[in-house]
């Protein structure tokens, strides 16, 4: 399953950050069980401790920035994605 993986390394999915300070669209890569690299449309102003993401309209799943850099940031999640949800999306990119 290398090359699922390395097609969700370069995958972008869509999706809906939900925090307390609003709701915006992200772009999301590096997509594992774990968690996600997220790019916003403009830099990221908060380490947000709580926030939820939707995954192109399907999954949904809540989570925390664990590390932020201009528009990129890294989210850890609670609990975790299921892998076949992942495998079907990387599928799909391959």
């Amino acid at each position: 399953m290398p090359e699922i993986e390395a097609a969700l390394d370069q995958q972008i999915l869509h999706g809906l950050c939900q925090t307390s300070q609003g709701a915006f669209v992200v772009d999301v890569s590096h997509l594992s069980p774990e968690g996600c690299t997220a790019t916003a449309p403009a830099e990221w102003q908060d380490d947000f401790d709580f926030l939820g993401l939707t995954l192109e309209g399907k999954a949904e799943i809540n989570g925390r920035v664990v590390r932020r850099e201009g528009r990129l940031a890294d989210i850890r999640f609670f609990g975790q994605l299921s892998p076949l949800a992942i495998a079907a999306w990387g599928r799909q990119a391959a």
